[in-house]
């Protein structure tokens, strides 16, 4: 055997080839005593032939590859690359910590690079394709912007945007056989939810919009009145996902008080009016009818022999009388009335004008913007 040669191996102008036992214990002895290596008897076919076991082994491996390679979830190693570098300014990072984001939901959300903006900016980067600007806040070019809400009376309203928001950020990035699945169970609870179905008015196509059906349904219905496959889902991004519902409850609670009471006011003033108005008119005629009667009356006591005795003429007088405290009474009555339907109507008004400072402090576009 040469310096270079092992035991148990030959070689031969197929290469290096492992020999038989015999041929292994005579490479064992000493080099002088090494006979010639033989030729294989073998076809140059043969050698080539594949050996099954390794195949095998071989094919595991590639399957075992090509399992680990799927499991390597590349949307967050690309949300993880995109995030690199952003800090939320201190407003921002109080709402963030506001709607407990879990470590998956904190990943998403520092990917889009959120921004909490003034009106112009907000204007600038919300503008849609219609030409119309978002209102509170908007998901765009995997960026989450939200309009930076000032007014006291509607505190909380900046945690469900931005919640809200994130959500379009999940939906973004969940495969079409996600969306499916939860698309049954969103359609199930829109179908359901009178509440839910108004508020899908405000959207394109609402009643099919699942992406946006995903964001309301995320921060405006209570944890128990979800499904469980609804449950699980959003848990996965929020480690508290029921304290979203109180956000959303406590700003939203006095524009829906002041919503709903318009509501009721409406036909109850406009029955009112009506009401009213037959009393007027009424008062009127029947006023009208007692100045004539009370001065038909007064010219006949002047009239000799106008009333044929003082009985009649009592008579006469004590009806006029009784029928005058009732025009009273009536006058009264009919002011009473006009008070309380002014007062309803001051309250629908007020109601109204509640619901115009809610509206115009969630438009940007009648925000306060730099001169």
């Amino acid at each position: 055997m040469t310096p270079e040669q092992k035991p148990g191996f030959s070689e031969s102008d197929n290469g290096i080839v492992l020999n038989n036992d015999e041929a292994q214990r005579v490479n064992m002895a000493p080099a002088q005593a090494t006979p010639a290596p033989q030729p294989q008897t073998q076809p140059q076919s043969d050698n080539k032939r594949k050996n099954p076991a390794k195949l095998i082994v071989s094919l595991l491996v590639i399957a075992a590859l090509g399992f680990a390679i799927s499991q390597i979830n590349f949307t967050a190693i690309v949300d993880n690359i995109t995030a690199i570098g952003y800090e939320a300014p201190a407003d921002l990072q109080k709402i963030i910590d506001d709607i407990e984001l879990t470590d998956d939901g904190m990943r998403i959300l520092k990917a889009t690079r959120p921004e909490l903006q003034g009106a112009d900016d907000f204007n600038n980067s919300c503008l849609n394709d219609s030409g119309e600007y978002s209102v509170l806040g908007c998901y765009s070019s995997n960026r989450v912007f939200v309009y930076n809400i000032s007014e006291e009376s509607l505190d909380g309203i900046r945690q469900t945007t931005l919640a809200h928001e994130f959500l379009h950020a999940v939906w973004h990035r969940m495969s079409q056989g996600e969306r499916e699945e939860l698309g049954k169970a969103l359609r199930e609870i829109y179908d359901n939810n009178e509440a839910i179905r108004e508020h899908m008015n405000n959207y394109e196509d609402g009643s099919n919009n699942y992406n946006e059906l995903h964001s309301v349904i995320g921060t405006t219905v209570k944890r128990d009145d979800l499904p469980e496959v609804l449950k699980k889902h959003y848990a996965k991004y929020f480690k508290n996902p029921s304290k979203l519902v109180t956000y959303y409850d406590k700003y939203y609670a006095s524009y829906k008080q002041a919503s709903t009471r318009i509501k009721e006011l409406e036909p109850l003033i406009e029955k009112r009016r009506t009401t009213l108005k037959e009393m007027e008119e009424k008062y009127t005629k029947d006023n009208d009818q007692l100045t004539k009667d009370i001065n038909d009356h007064n010219a006949r006591a002047r009239t000799p022999n106008g009333y044929s005795t003082v009985e009649e003429f009592n008579n006469a007088y004590s009806a006029l009388v009784d029928r005058k405290n009732k025009m009273t009474a009536d006058y009264r009555a009919l002011n009473e009335y006009l008070e309380e339907t002014n007062r309803l109507i001051d309250e629908y008004n007020n109601n109204a004008l509640r619901m115009n400072k809610f509206q115009e402090s969630i438009n940007s576009r009648v925000g306060d913007k730099e001169d």
